[in-house]
This record gives C-alpha cells, structure tokens and sequence, in this order.
C-alpha cells in the first residue's frame, strides 16, 4: 500500500494527510503475538516498522480511554516479555522477507506495540540489539519511539533514548481532571514528570490525542495551560490528531479536520514548537468520520 502526504502551510502550522485505504490487518492490536509487525502507514513515519516487547498481553502504566489495545488484547499473561534472542530471531526473519519479496526498507522501524516499550526490564538492551540490526541492514532507517514518558529515568535510559531519532511523548491535555479522565489514575502527576524528563533531551515531540463525545479534550488543548505545559516540554514538534482505530469506549469521537486547524491555529500564537496536524482520509471501519468542513489544498 502506498501512502501519500499532503500538507497545507501556515504560519507556525503544517497538515499531513494520509491517503489511501490501509490495510488495517497489519497493526499491532490486529495481531498482538507479533514481536515485529507491518509496516503500518503512520501517520508521522510513513512505512513504519513495528517492534513489540510485549507479544502476550497489554502491558501498561496508564490506560487511556481510546486505547485500540483493549479492544483484541488479552493481558492475562502480563509476565511473558520478549527476549533479546527472540527479538533478534524475528528481526532477521523479517529481513529475509524483506529481501525475498524485493521490497524497499521502511521509512523507521519504531518501538510502540502492546502498551509502554520503556516498562520493559530490558529496554535499554532491546534497543542496543534493534540498533546494531540497523546499522548492519538498514542503515539509513531511523529509530523512533512512542511513550508516556514516565519511565525516561530508569537506569541506562540515557543512552538507549539517544538511538532514537523522534521520543514521541503522550500529551493528552494539561489538568489533572483531563488527563486522569483520558489517561487514567496518577496520569496528573507522571505526565508532568515525565514533561520534566523530555526537557533535557533533544529529540522529543508532544503527541496529543484530541477527541470529543463522552470526553471531550478540545478546550483543554487550547488553553494557556496547555500551551505551557508544551513550551516547558520544548519539543520539536506537535502532533495533533484523533481517533482513526477501533476503540472500546464507544462514547468517544473523533473531531473534524476542521477542530484540529482550529486548535493548531489558536495553539501556534502561543507555543514555540511547530504544530503538525495529522489526518487520515480512511478510518476504521468501526470509526465514524465527522463530516469534512473544510477542503485541503496540497503544496
């Protein structure tokens, strides 16, 4: 599948619409006893490889209300992590794919899958394994990871985080009532270590989650609290987005291409950081898109 971006330019504002039907069989939820799944067309990284620790069930500090891991995940096996052995067996299998069927490498191979990558005990020696792989057979593909960025200060993070290209940090909203509704118990409180944490590193972007129905976090993005919170952050960029994959809380929606400019635009008076809409044109099925409001003009 071939996925195309467009943008539409502003000041301090740019959009990335994601084109075309996906194949939604190759996500992680979709299959979660897969140590190397994809490439899934992101959103942010285009062909993105993707690498789970965690092949036998959900393993998480925070559960977020849109989680699409609820939704096929079974986490009664909490305890069955993935291997350096078993991680390094699956990546040379799917280069062997990778080579058989003439394809080109993908645009990262990113650490994301059931749950938190960095709750693993051995995160710092999986990411050393998934880094020399790289630079043996795919030397120009990028490392990139998603996170809450609670664990940032476990030891040997430092040098495991510098592997990466873009840390990835979850930013749903910016008051203890507003995450702790999206995010879940003691969100409040590791979120806003965990913006402490990405300040002294120097390749973080804010990823914000925005949806409406039966939580709706759009006023809380736009507030002088949030943007804040953000510049405290100091990321390179932030991503705004909304729902596009199954989700068990069916009072939560999905906002209008529309809502999301709006924000950004309201956002980019007040942050320091480039603001970056993401849109997909096909959702899920389970997902219902609101109406279209506004036409894209692509550069």
């Amino acid at each position: 599948m071939r996925t195309d971006v467009g943008r539409r330019q502003s000041v301090g504002v740019s959009m990335r619409i994601c084109q075309g039907q996906p194949d939604w069989s190759v996500w992680a939820w979709s299959d979660p006893t897969k140590v190397v799944y994809g490439p899934v067309p992101s959103r942010r990284l285009g062909a993105s490889l993707g690498v789970n620790f965690f092949p036998h069930g959900k393993i998480c500090s925070f559960k977020c209300a849109y989680c699409d891991l609820d939704v096929y995940n079974d986490s009664s096996n909490r305890f069955s992590l993935v291997s350096t052995h078993e991680l390094e067996r699956e990546l040379s299998k799917n280069l062997k794919d990778y080579r058989a069927s003439g394809r080109s490498f993908p645009d990262s191979i990113t650490f994301a899958g059931n749950g938190e990558p960095t709750l693993h005990p051995g995160f710092a020696e999986l990411v050393r394994c998934v880094r020399l792989f790289r630079d043996e057979n795919m030397p120009n593909v990028p490392l990139n990871l998603f996170t809450n960025g609670l664990h940032l200060n476990k030891p040997g993070m430092p040098e495991a985080l510098s592997a990466f290209r873009r840390i990835f940090l979850k930013l749903d909203g910016s008051s203890q009532v507003m995450l702790e509704t999206l995010n879940g118990s003691g969100a409040w409180r590791g979120t806003n270590r965990a913006v402490g944490l990405a300040r002294e590193l120097h390749n973080t972007a804010a990823s914000t989650m925005v949806v409406t129905g039966g939580i709706d976090n759009t006023k809380d993005i736009a507030s002088s609290t949030y943007a804040c919170m953000v510049n405290l952050m100091n990321p390179l960029e932030v991503y705004l987005y909304t729902l596009d994959y199954p989700t068990k809380h069916s009072g939560i929606e999905p906002v209008s291409q529309k809502t999301l400019l709006e924000l950004a635009e309201t956002l980019s008076g007040r942050v320091f950081s480039p603001i970056i809409v993401l849109w997909r044109e096909y959702r899920h099925p389970t997902i219902t898109a609101p109406g279209k409001e506004l036409d894209v003009a692509f550069a």
